[in-house]
């Protein structure tokens, strides 16, 4: 579904990012293009909220930015041995086995927050 944000609706890739590190729906523009020439704003608009990471140094629950077309992006969560997405030809969020099938051009990684007095 696009525009996904209610998990018992459906969820897209960014429906899935924000369930799943539990981002206020309000804080996440409902206008994203994830596709066309919007590579930019899609890092500055991630980089708000993960902090860039090397594409070598991927842990568990890292967030990718994959191109599966030439015009056209992606967002899937790296599991440490498998990718976890919003696939839209099933409908559905699936785990697949092994690295993303699609070229990565950037990772991210949750900000960590300090509680007060820590």
């Amino acid at each position: 579904m696009p525009q996904g944000r209610d998990a018992a609706r459906g969820v897209d890739c960014i429906g899935l990012v924000i369930h799943t590190y539990d981002l206020p729906v309000t804080d996440v523009s409902d206008d994203y293009r994830m596709s066309g020439d919007h590579r930019s704003a899609i890092v500055t608009e991630l980089s708000s909220r993960f902090r860039r990471v090397s594409r070598q140094r991927l842990l568990p629950a890292d967030l990718l930015l994959c191109r599966p077309g030439e015009r056209q992006f992606h967002l899937m969560i790296w599991s440490g041995e498998s990718v976890i997405h919003a696939d839209a030809r099933r409908q559905m969020v699936v785990e697949r086995p092994g690295a993303p099938e699609w070229p990565v051009v950037a990772a991210f990684r949750a900000r960590v927050r300090q509680k007060k007095g820590s």
